[in-house]
């Protein structure tokens, strides 16, 4: 009789463990609106940059039950993809260009190297822009190119609205000096690849 209580006991435990989980494997199939991760993120096809949604979809859903990065790193590296999702914005603030491995390449030497010290304004703002989007939930990808320059020129000069002479010489000139940019660069770098990594 101790025997038969023993034994019943040890199948309602299994029984409620069995049950719990198929009810969690249920809950997160559901979540992922009935997609398997197995059929959607099982091969290398979500990997390219056209299929960049299915990738950023796996890896948000899917990362628990299978190495999506890994199966990527091959075809499209992960420092090597845009930090935002990939667009078909051609214009000049296109965020395509920002990827880990560009970020982590922008430092005092980079400011220093580029000639044209617009240009390197202009990748300042661009990333003050990714950053907006990371961070803030501003959706900078839904924006028109005289919204997005209206906006990276905004943020711009919100970052250094604490230091006038800066904020003066830049609408003089469309410039400011090299330590300033470093330090924007290393600043917000570290924001966005904080967030991301």
């Amino acid at each position: 009789m101790k025997n038969k209580s023993l034994l019943s006991s040890l199948l309602i435990l299994v029984l409620l463990f069995s049950s719990s989980f198929v009810h969690a494997l249920s809950l997160n199939f559901i979540k992922r609106g009935f997609k398997s991760c197995t059929e959607t993120c099982g091969d290398q096809s979500i990997c390219s940059l056209e299929n960049d949604s299915a990738f950023r979809w796996c890896l948000k859903n899917c990362t628990y039950k299978m190495d999506v990065k890994g199966l990527c790193e091959t075809v499209l590296p992960f420092k090597l993809r845009p930090v935002l999702p990939y667009e078909t914005y051609s214009g000049a603030y296109n965020t395509n260009q920002v990827s880990i491995f560009a970020l982590e390449n922008l430092d005092r030497r980079f400011v220093e190297q580029t000639t044209d010290r617009r240009r390197v304004v202009g990748t300042a703002k661009l990333i003050l822009l990714v950053r907006a989007q990371l961070l803030k939930g501003v959706d900078i990808q839904k924006l028109s190119a005289p919204e997005r320059e209206n906006l990276a020129d905004k943020l711009f000069i919100e970052y250094f609205k604490g230091v006038p002479s800066i904020i003066d010489a830049y609408k003089k000139t469309g410039v400011i000096p090299d330590d300033k940019l470093a330090y924007l660069f290393k600043e917000v770098k570290n924001e966005i690849l904080l967030k991301v990594r």
